[in-house]
């Protein structure tokens, strides 16, 4: 199914989310809810609250819905989950963010801003914003997760088909070979009918030496037999060159089903989520969901140097030139410093060093690794997987 605004809709209902606006903006106009009279919700200044909510909330929520819609199109959340992060944390909070502090000011003026408790209520709309965002995220990965099992079911059944075509195949070589073994069989009998016929010639040859009254019709005889036997021969030459000929097409059409199953298994075997690698001149298969992390260095006058660790211990060593290729391999995987990119099924605690700095532990590493300062956006990230891990655990 291709990507486009219909298909995302399916992603982000727009409509259901319009519907919870209007009921937010009845809300927000009512609070605390001491009158919510009919005649009260149709006083002038209920009604202005009312629309001025309305229109905000719409305009945050369509500015929303293109953000995730351009990164839904293109896709991003496949090719470069760092670029779609960024659009989603300055695109989808910081910017509309702003956008929504100027429409407050435009519409309730800017004497809003004094009061103490509009700091506040900032805080709590980026807070919104956040998990809208991160909602809208989580939309769009379960639905290319959905897309990918697709493509894998396809592959399985494309691959059975190939597989009986084989069978098929194979069937109808065996048939071809019995009749080759057949023309072999009546090639002997038509030699041996060939003696038998040179012993009837010897044979007659005596016979016209002991008569010659006999000699007319024994050579007439004789005449007729090797017109048969020119008629015999030219029948086995026409056997013979049928024979190899059948047998040069049977070649040609085996080394054809070959090669285009050859091609047609090494396209389709492959599923999605399995990355392949070269490592030591040999060729490996990779399950993304089993790598656990990636750790990579380079140093100046050093070799790069990266370590691929799987949720069972295994250890790969790829020798690519930087840790960014292994994120571009591996886009499930986050970075949470320079050195590692972590799956979030690795993640077992999160801890404070005396000196403030932020650990994670992580499967297979005895010693817990430092969470970037840069990368602290993704606590939250952090969070849910150690405890959905611990959760899981128990």
């Amino acid at each position: 199914m291709n990507r486009n605004i219909k298909s995302y809709l399916h992603v982000f209902p727009i409509f259901w989310w319009i519907s919870l606006v209007l009921i937010a903006s009845l809300a927000i106009a009512l609070f605390p809810f001491d009158d919510i009279s009919f005649a009260y919700i149709m006083k002038p200044n209920v009604l202005r609250v009312i629309r001025n909510t309305a229109v905000i909330g719409t305009l945050i929520l369509a500015l929303e819905f293109a953000i995730g819609c351009i990164l839904y199109v293109n896709d991003l959340w496949s090719k470069s989950s760092g670029r779609a992060t960024l659009i989603h944390v300055f695109g989808g909070v910081i910017a509309v963010g702003i956008i929504a502090f100027g429409l407050v000011v435009l519409f309730y003026s800017s004497a809003i801003v004094d009061d103490y408790r509009f700091q506040w209520d900032m805080i709590f709309m980026f807070g919104l914003l956040s998990l809208l965002n991160y909602w809208i995220a989580n939309r769009i990965l379960l639905d290319n997760r959905s897309r990918l099992q697709d493509r894998l079911n396809t592959a399985t059944i494309e691959n059975a088909q190939l597989l009986q075509q084989v069978e098929s195949d194979r069937s109808q070589l065996e048939q071809r070979t019995k009749d080759i073994d057949r023309y072999k069989m009546e090639r002997i009998i038509a030699d041996k009918n060939s003696t038998d016929l040179s012993q009837i010639k010897n044979q007659l040859a005596s016979q016209l030496e002991e008569s010659e009254a006999e000699r007319l019709r024994l050579r007439e005889y004789c005449y007729q037999l090797n017109k048969e036997k020119a008629l015999i021969q030219q029948a086995l030459e026409n056997k013979e060159m049928d024979y190899s000929l059948l047998q040069q097409n049977l070649e040609e059409q085996k080394d054809f089903i070959l090669k285009n199953l050859e091609k047609k298994i090494t396209e389709t075997a492959k599923p999605s989520g399995v990355c392949r690698l070269r490592i030591r001149d040999k060729e490996i298969f990779i399950k993304e969901d089993n790598v656990a992390y990636c750790y990579g260095y380079h140093k100046k006058n050093e070799d790069p140097y990266q370590e691929i660790v799987m949720m069972d211990g295994t250890r790969y060593y790829p020798g690519l030139s930087a840790l960014s290729e292994l994120s571009k391999l591996f886009p499930s995987l986050k970075r949470v410093s320079r050195n590692y990119l972590i799956a979030g099924s690795a993640l077992l605690d999160y801890q404070y060093s005396d000196n403030n700095q932020h650990l994670l532990s992580i499967i297979h590493r005895n010693k817990p690794i430092l969470f970037g300062k840069s990368y602290w956006y993704k606590k939250e990230w952090v969070l849910q997987h150690i405890a959905a891990n611990k959760k899981q655990a128990s």
